[in-house]
């Protein structure tokens, strides 16, 4: 009996053994299966949170194979490729972005961009059909974790910034010249008081009441009251250049007043020049 019973208890320990490896088997299973699932949630995650920025770049974003080829865009990238929203042509980067350089001679081709940037910018001029043309600043990284490579490209449109430069550097300059202009119409000015000043003087005296005199002192203070309006438009500018106002005037009114400050015995040649 006991040698009929000791195979049968080996057998029972070796199927308990077997239940019990796989038990251990299925719970290292369910332990593998349990990480895969929560790295692949974790890997979705990333994919997710990285095409959230990409979308929320305002930049454009664009990514190409190692011919130049386009394989991704973001939304800011279709925008100024002019592509409808989740449109993906299998075509050329160069096709669907004609830059040019500063003086209107073709761009090379991203291929070639690429290999001369080593990641520097650069600034192209872009076609477009609405507004003439547009400033882009390009920026190129070579994609070195693929196996296949290629390239990544940054597009920022500059156009409105550089306008807004523009229009900074002007203003300074007004506000520098505005400066000047009030300095000088102070000096005149001053200088103008003294002429009306000594005017009045003379007004005053006997030998203003000879006839040429007393002509030519009207002509000279006429001619200090008409330049009192330069000291008004240069501080008018001085101000922040308010708009002259346009005013008709009379050009016999000009030429009699001109002649009459030359005398009644000189000869003169006129010559009216008009724009």
């Amino acid at each position: 009996m006991a040698d009929i019973a000791a195979p049968r208890i080996a057998a029972a320990l070796t199927m308990q053994e077997l239940q019990e490896a796989r038990q251990r088997l299925r719970v290292v299973n369910e332990e593998l299966e349990a990480r895969v699932e929560a790295r692949t949630a974790e890997l979705e995650a990333q994919k997710e949170r990285i095409r959230w920025v990409l979308r929320s770049i305002e930049d454009a974003v664009l990514a190409t194979d190692a011919s130049g080829r386009l394989v991704y865009t973001n939304p800011a990238a279709r925008d100024l490729l002019g592509l409808a929203d989740g449109e993906q042509p299998d075509v050329l980067l160069d096709a669907l972005l004609p830059l040019s350089m500063a003086d209107g001679t073709p761009a090379p081709g991203i291929v070639a961009r690429a290999d001369a940037a080593e990641r520097s910018r650069s600034v192209y001029v872009l076609p477009t059909s609405t507004d003439g043309q547009r400033l882009i600043v390009e920026r190129i990284a070579p994609i070195a974790s693929s196996a296949t490579g290629g390239y990544v490209v940054m597009l920022r449109d500059v156009t409105e910034e550089r306008h807004e430069e523009e229009e900074r550097r002007k203003r300074q300059r007004l506000e520098s010249l505005g400066v000047l202009a009030a300095g000088i119409a102070h000096d005149f000015n001053n200088l103008l008081t003294v002429v009306m000043g000594n005017l009045d003087l003379v007004e005053e005296s006997e030998r203003a009441r000879h006839p040429e005199v007393k002509a030519a002192l009207g002509l000279a203070r006429d001619a200090c009251e008409q330049a009192t309006a330069l000291p008004r438009q240069l501080i008018s500018l001085a101000r922040g250049g308010e708009p002259l106002r346009e005013e008709p005037i009379r050009i016999s009114e000009l030429v009699e007043a001109a002649a009459a400050g030359l005398g009644e015995h000189e000869a003169v040649d006129l010559y009216l020049m008009l724009p």
